[in-house]
Order: structure tokens, then C-alpha cells, then sequence
């Protein structure tokens, strides 16, 4: 056989094969979003963070493929992959959330700990010990800062 004849060959067969075989049909728009959202929240930190709204948009895309399986673009199949992609999408909110509320704790407790050791250097506003303890925020401004930063006046 001819280098053109295995070429041919192998076209055919890759045409054929797929067609005689059965091949699934191809994912609807709405289930490749799914697997999208799916996989961005399960690399992200909602893994971590929110490893249930991640373990519940798996569920509801497995829900979505057996659909694909039984009728591929089928209502059922994209009612799941909705579900799925917006289960997918607030797992991530979700977990950006929280890392919203730690990283406001974190910035609180650090500006308490400025404004404890800054307490005694506002009586000597200006100096220079002052001004690198606050990264030129100005005495008043600190202050401020420092009354909203106690607890109980969030």
C-alpha cells in the first residue's frame, strides 16, 4: 500500500470510527460552561475555602452529564449545567468572601497594633519616630483611624 493509500486509510477510519462506534454528542454550550465554572472553582481557593458549594456543583454537573447521556441538548441537560455553572459561581464568591472578611481582621489588627505603639508618639506629633510609624499619615488622620479601629466600633 502507497504512503497516500495508508493516509487515506487512516482518514476514513477516523471518520468512520467515531460514527460506527457510537460517539457521544458533543457538549451543549451551556454544559461547557459548567465544566468551565466547575474547574475554575475547583482550582481556586473555594476548594479550601468552600470545599461543599465545590462538592455540590460536582454533584449537580454529574446530574447535568447523565442528562448529556440520555439526551445530549436535551432541557433536562442544560436546566443541570444552569444549576451547575451558578452553584459553580457563588462556591467561588463565596470563598472570595471570606477572604475579604480575613483580610479586613488582618488589616485591623495590624492598624491596632500601629495605633498602640503610635498612642504615645501622637503627643509628639512631627517627630520622626512618629512619621515611619504611620507611613506619612498625618496625626489627625491616624487618630481617626485609630477610634474606628476599636473594637466595638465596627
Amino acid at each position: 500500500m502507497s504512503v497516500g493509500g495508508h493516509y487515506l486509510f487512516a482518514l476514513i477510519f477516523a471518520l468512520a470510527g467515531p460514527l460506527g462506534c457510537g460517539a457521544a454528542a458533543p457538549a451543549s454550550r451551556d454544559l461547557a460552561t459548567a465544566r468551565i465554572a466547575y474547574a475554575q472553582a475547583r482550582n481556586s481557593e473555594a476548594a479550601q475555602l468552600n470545599p461543599g458549594g465545590v462538592a455540590e456543583a460536582h454533584r449537580e454537573l454529574q446530574r447535568a452529564e447523565h442528562a448529556h447521556a440520555e439526551d445530549a441538548g436535551g432541557e433536562l441537560e442544560k436546566h443541570h449545567a444552569y444549576i451547575a455553572t451558578r452553584i459553580a459561581q457563588r462556591a467561588v464568591e463565596d470563598a472570595k468572601a471570606v477572604m475579604a472578611i480575613v483580610e479586613r481582621e488582618r488589616a485591623l489588627r495590624r492598624l491596632r497594633a500601629l495605633c498602640e505603639g503610635a498612642a504615645p508618639s501622637r503627643a509628639a506629633a512631627g517627630s520622626p519616630e512618629s512619621a515611619r510609624d504611620v507611613s506619612s499619615t498625618t496625626p489627625g488622620a491616624l487618630a481617626a483611624a485609630c477610634d474606628r479601629a476599636r473594637p466595638g466600633h465596627e
